[in-house]
C-alpha cells in the first residue's frame, strides 16, 4: 500500500473517530439536558405544591407553624411556671417506691386505700415535691401554656426537654389527689386534678406529633387520676362540674392538625436540603450507599417529597372530620404509609427515614377524645345519681339536664354505652376493635381472644357504688406481691426479714422471693 494510500485511510479513520466522539458527546449532551428537564419537572411540581399550600393560607415553613400557635401573654404563660418547677421534681426512691407510689391501673386497688406503709411513703414523696407541687398549683389559675420554640431554627433541633416533665408533674398532681380523696378531702383532691389538667393544658397547640403524643397520654393520665379519686370518695356537685367542664375543654383544645403541619414542615426543611451530607447528617443519621443514591438518582428526592406531601395533607384534612370518618381515613393513611414503606427502601429512602406515623396519631387522636368524653359522660352521672340519690336508667336521663346530647360512638353504629356492674356503673366506648365487651378494660383479667389488637378493649369509666368508695384497705404485703417482684430491694429501705413477716409475709413468700435463709 501507497503512503498516500496509508494517509488516506488514516485520515478516514480520524474523521470515523471525530464523528463518533461528537455523537457521542451529543448524546451524553442530550441524555443530561433530559435529565435536568426530568428533574426540574419534578421540582416544579414540588413547587406549585408549597405554592398551593401558601396561597391556601396554610403553614409551610418552620416559622410559619410556630406562628400560627395561640399567642399566650408570659404573664399568662402557665409553660413558663412549669418550666420553673419541673427541676424540683424527685423521682420516688427505688423501683418498689415508684411502682407502689404511681399504681393506679391494678384491678385489686379499685376502691381500697393504700396500706399504712404505702401511704407513708406516699406523704414522703409529696413532701419531697413539695417545692414543685407549690409551682404546679400557681400554673393552675392560667388555662393556657405555650413552651418556647426557636421559629428560625430547624425543626428536629427544637427544645423539647420539657415532655419529660409535663408528665412527670401530672402524675405527682393525680398522686396527691388520690392522697387528699383517701382522707376524705374531695375538695384539696379536686384542686390537684385542676391543676392537672392545667399541666396537660400547658403544651397549648402542639406542633410536632412527638408533642400530640404527649398530649394525648397526658389525657389518659389525667382521667385515670379522675377515676381514682371517685373510687375513694365522693366530691361536691361544684367540683363535679368544674371537673367535667375541665374535660371538655381537654376536648373541644385536643387538635393533631398543627402538628402535622409541624411534621410536614419538617419535610419540607428536609428536602429542600441541599446534598447527601446535609440531608442525611441534618437527622442524625449515618449515610449509606442506598441513601447517595437516592440523592443522585434524577427526581427521586421530589417524588419521595410529593408522597410525604400526600400523606400529610390526608391526615390535616382527616383531622377536621366527624370522629367516625377520622378514625376510618386514619385506618386508610396507616395502609398507605405501609405500602409506600414496602414499594422500595431506595425510591422512599428519606420518607423511611420521617416516618410521620399519621394514621396512628388520628387514631390515637380519636380514642383521646372518646376517653375524655367518656369521663364527662360519666361525671354526669355521677353528678345526677348525687342529686337524684340513685343512679340513672340511662344516658339519655342526662339530657339536657346535664348534657346537651349522649357522645357518638365512632367505633360502633349509635352512642356510646352505660351499663350496671357488681359493684356500681360503668360509661364506655367499644373501642377500635368495634366489640362490645361490657365495659370490660385491659386490666381486668377476662378471656377476651386468643389474638387482640392493642388497645382493642373497650374505652371504660367506672363508678362505685358509694359505700364502697374507699371501703377497703389493702395490705403491705397484698400490694407488694401484687406488683412488685423483688422483695431483695425492701431490705434497703428498713424491711427486714422479721419485720416483713410482722406485716404479713409468710416464709413461702420469702423463699419464694429468694429473701428466706
Amino acid at each position: 500500500m501507497s503512503a498516500d494510500s496509508q494517509r488516506m485511510g488514516q485520515g478516514q479513520r480520524g474523521r470515523g473517530c471525530a464523528i463518533a466522539a461528537a455523537v457521542l458527546i451529543v448524546l451524553i449532551g442530550l441524555g443530561g439536558l433530559g435529565v435536568h428537564f426530568y428533574d426540574r419537572h419534578w421540582e416544579k411540581k414540588v413547587e406549585a405544591r408549597v405554592a398551593g399550600y401558601r396561597a391556601a393560607g396554610q403553614p409551610v415553613a418552620w416559622e410559619e407553624v410556630v406562628a400560627a400557635r395561640r399567642h399566650v401573654p408570659d404573664e399568662e404563660n402557665s409553660a413558663l411556671i412549669l418550666l420553673d418547677a419541673f427541676p424540683y421534681l424527685q423521682p420516688a426512691k427505688g423501683a418498689y417506691a415508684e411502682l407502689l407510689v404511681y399504681d393506679f391501673e391494678s384491678e385489686s386497688m379499685s376502691g381500697a386505700r393504700h396500706s399504712e406503709q404505702v401511704r407513708a411513703l406516699i406523704e414522703a414523696h409529696l413532701e419531697a415535691n413539695a417545692e414543685a407541687l407549690e409551682r404546679i398549683h400557681e400554673a393552675a389559675q392560667f388555662p393556657h401554656g405555650a413552651y418556647p420554640l426557636d421559629p428560625l431554627g430547624r425543626p428536629w433541633e427544637q427544645p423539647f426537654d420539657h415532655l419529660g416533665g409535663v408528665g412527670d408533674a401530672l402524675h405527682l398532681c393525680c398522686v396527691e389527689a388520690a392522697f387528699h380523696a383517701e382522707a376524705g378531702d374531695a375538695r384539696k383532691a379536686a384542686a390537684c386534678l385542676k391543676a392537672g389538667r392545667a399541666v396537660s393544658a400547658s403544651l397549648g397547640d402542639c406542633t410536632r406529633l412527638i408533642e400530640g403524643f404527649i398530649r394525648i397520654a397526658t389525657g389518659t393520665i389525667w382521667v385515670g387520676g379522675v377515676q381514682r379519686v371517685l373510687e375513694l370518695c365522693e366530691m361536691p356537685a361544684d367540683d363535679l362540674r368544674m371537673l367535667r367542664e375541665q374535660a371538655a375543654l381537654a376536648d373541644e383544645g385536643l387538635s393533631m392538625e398543627l402538628a402535622f403541619y409541624g411534621d410536614r414542615a419538617m419535610g419540607h426543611a428536609l428536602f429542600e436540603a441541599e446534598g447527601v451530607a446535609e440531608l442525611v447528617g441534618a437527622w442524625g443519621v449515618d449515610a449509606s450507599p442506598r441513601l447517595y443514591l437516592y440523592a443522585m438518582l434524577p427526581g427521586w428526592r421530589e417524588r419521595d417529597a410529593l408522597d410525604y406531601y400526600d400523606l400529610l395533607d390526608g391526615a390535616i384534612r382527616a383531622s377536621g372530620l366527624p370522629l367516625a370518618e377520622r378514625q376510618h381515613e386514619a385506618e386508610a393513611l396507616e395502609d398507605e404509609e405501609i405500602r409506600l414503606l414496602m414499594m422500595s427502601p431506595v425510591r422512599h429512602a428519606l420518607f423511611a427515614i420521617l416516618v410521620p406515623a399519621t394514621g396512628r396519631a388520628l387514631r390515637e387522636e380519636v380514642k383521646a377524645h372518646m376517653r375524655l368524653q367518656v369521663a364527662q359522660t360519666a361525671l354526669a352521672v355521677e353528678e345526677w345519681r348525687m342529686k337524684h340519690g340513685r343512679w340513672p336508667d340511662s344516658l339519655e336521663r342526662l339530657v339536657p339536664e346535664l348534657l346537651d346530647a349522649v357522645p357518638q360512638d365512632p367505633f360502633s353504629e349509635g352512642s356510646i354505652r352505660y351499663a350496671r356492674t357488681d359493684n356500681g356503673v360503668v360509661v364506655y366506648s367499644v373501642g377500635e376493635d368495634g366489640t362490645d365487651d361490657g365495659g370490660i378494660t385491659g386490666e381486668q383479667p377476662v378471656q377476651k381472644a386468643a389474638v387482640q389488637i392493642e388497645d382493642g378493649w373497650d374505652l371504660t369509666f367506672h363508678l362505685l357504688d358509694p359505700e364502697l368508695r374507699g371501703a377497703a384497705e389493702l395490705s403491705f404485703r397484698d400490694q407488694i406481691m401484687d406488683g412488685y417482684w423483688d422483695l431483695r430491694e425492701l431490705e434497703q429501705a428498713g424491711f427486714t426479714t422479721e419485720k416483713l413477716r410482722e406485716l404479713g409475709f409468710s416464709d413461702e413468700d420469702l423463699e419464694t422471693f429468694g429473701r428466706y435463709p
